[in-house]
């Protein structure tokens, strides 16, 4: 049950940070109406997602520490979270 546990633990965190990176470069947006995070429409958002990763990796940021250094990772799932995120449904 340890190793499963710590297997979640990990997959949140590494969701978490996805989800910060995004936020951070501005690709996605908390609708309050929505009660989720929504599509913020910036064409250049997943660039500065990937820059702002990229810089995360190198100097080994806490946020993605869970990563070990692997960009692939990160941007994969960078990718994954932002192709799940809706468009918000208020507009």
């Amino acid at each position: 049950m340890g190793v499963a546990k710590r297997m979640l633990d990990d997959q949140k965190c590494m969701d978490d940070a996805a989800t910060e990176i995004l936020k951070r470069a501005r690709a996605i947006i908390w609708c309050e109406d929505c009660d989720a995070f929504v599509d913020n429409f910036d064409p250049d958002a997943l660039i500065r997602a990937y820059k702002i990763a990229n810089d995360m990796i190198t100097r080994n940021h806490k946020l993605v520490v869970v990563f070990n250094g692997d960009r692939k990772a990160l941007i994969e799932l960078i990718d994954s979270v932002y192709a799940d995120v809706d468009s918000c449904r208020c507009t």
